[in-house]
């Protein structure tokens, strides 16, 4: 998350709008929806690690609508 953060500000700066929203998509579908949500599922049916895997979800997932915010303002 922290290095998308990165390459969407660094793109954003240089009016590389392109860039930047490729690679907010590429996180969301390719790491986040791919991998996070698939592995978080077998942990989220376990009642002692649910409120720890749901609050990360969460996080990624406010940080990512933040990120969306230039191209998706409403």
């Amino acid at each position: 998350l922290n290095n998308t953060i990165d390459k969407v500000s660094t793109s954003l700066d240089n009016y590389l709008f392109n860039e930047a929203s490729f690679s907010i998509y590429d996180f969301v579908w390719h790491l986040f929806c791919d991998w996070y949500i698939e592995l978080s599922k077998s942990d989220l049916a376990k009642e002692e690690r649910y409120n720890i895997v749901m609050n990360v979800l969460l996080y990624v997932l406010r940080v990512v609508l933040r990120l969306l915010h230039p191209f998706t303002p409403y």
